[in-house]
């Protein structure tokens, strides 16, 4: 099955923390988005105008994707099908004696190599994708080193590793210090030494009540939680940093906006008025405001440095946003369809990733 590889801008305008979608997929409908000439989100950077940009290269059998001046996504070929026993992804690629950084294994990347026993992935791989190695069905050893800033649960959904019941404890599947699924169970106590929880590792959970996550924990990935309906208790710890976008959507039974000392991650979408989010508070996640309808003001304390991807999106009531001069990002859509905001004060030292207002907003810049 021959793969398609079309590094568009929406690979990470998309859905928060970077999702490195090269392929084609019916995914994402937003596929024909043009791109800029370099755009970042998280750890990765594509950037157009490298020379190189795009260029698809083999080294030692497996293939690559050029993403910028040291970077490459690996990324599916049905080649790699014929791959058995020991896998070691390289930290780093040669191409036409330019040395890249293996970032991302891209959805599917391994998908069906029935033979495959184990592998280990370096520190240098930021990101594993959607269903990277689902369906190798004898991969039963999996090293994963500490660099990786998104893995998404179903990665390594149906392989030896995961339906050997021996891995999960208490309904929940862990590799390393990471996280990576979760089966339907009403309480999760994450076990210390975890460092993240993986992207979607909870969705759909209706019986999650409670959820205990350790301060070992600094990164929650997208959509963690989504659709948690039941979850009524949640407390962020400190150590957390970063939170994807959507981590909480759809947690219906979660009456009290979450959030610790440094992220902003979840408002209840019946929230009502005006909010002042607490000081201390350095970044809004990305959708941590979404579809707040009736929120109608609010306000943004000194200590915020960034405002995430979709913070406030479709917030039809918002008439009233303060930008202090802490703010030195606005990401992509995060007052998109807020339809009653007709203007707002951005300090001129913020960057602004557009379009993050809807064209009617009139941006003054103070």
């Amino acid at each position: 099955m021959k793969k398609t590889i079309l590094f568009s801008l929406m690979l990470v305008l998309a859905l928060g923390l970077f999702s490195c979608k090269g392929k084609e997929k019916e995914k994402n409908s937003e596929q024909n988005k043009s791109t800029s000439e370099s755009t970042s989100q998280g750890s990765l950077e594509f950037d157009e105008s490298y020379a190189n940009y795009g260029v698809e290269f083999v080294y030692n059998g497996l293939h690559y994707c050029i993403i910028n001046h040291n970077s490459v996504v690996l990324f599916y070929h049905e080649s790699h099908q014929s791959l058995s026993g020991y896998l070691v992804i390289p930290s780093t690629v040669t191409y036409n004696d330019a040395t890249y950084y293996v970032v991302c294994i891209d959805d599917e990347a391994f998908s069906g190599c029935e033979s495959l026993t184990s592998v280990t992935i370096p520190n240098s791989v930021k990101v594993i994708d959607a269903e990277a190695f689902q369906y190798c069905y004898s991969l039963s050893s999996i090293t994963l080193a500490d660099g990786i800033t998104n893995l998404d649960a179903s990665a390594f959904d149906n392989t030896h590793y995961y339906n050997n019941e021996a891995n999960w404890e208490n309904g929940v599947l862990y590799i390393g210090n990471y996280l990576v699924a979760t089966r339907e169970i009403s309480h999760c106590s994450i076990k210390k030494r975890t460092k993240y929880i993986a992207s979607y590792a909870f969705m759909g959970n209706n019986m999650l009540r409670s959820v205990t996550i350790p301060n070992s924990v600094t990164s929650i990935g997208e959509g963690a939680f989504e659709d948690c309906s039941s979850l009524t208790s949640v407390t962020i710890p400190n150590s957390v940093t970063e939170i994807g976008k959507g981590a909480f959507s759809g947690c219906d039974g979660l009456t009290s906006p979450v959030y610790n000392d440094h992220v902003f991650a979840y408002m209840p979408k019946f929230y009502s008025g005006a909010y002042t989010i607490p000081s201390g508070i350095k970044q809004i996640s990305n959708g941590a405001f979404s579809r707040c309808n009736n929120l109608t003001s609010v306000t943004i304390p000194n200590s915020v440095t960034s405002i995430g991807v979709a913070a406030f999106l479709d917030c039809t009531g918002l008439t009233s946003v303060t930008i202090p001069n802490s703010v030195t990002s606005i990401e992509h859509d995060a007052f998109s369809g807020c339809s009653s905001l007709t203007s707002v004060s951005v300090p001129s030292r913020t960057e602004i990733d557009t379009p993050a207002f809807p064209e009617h907003t009139k941006i003054i810049r103070q």
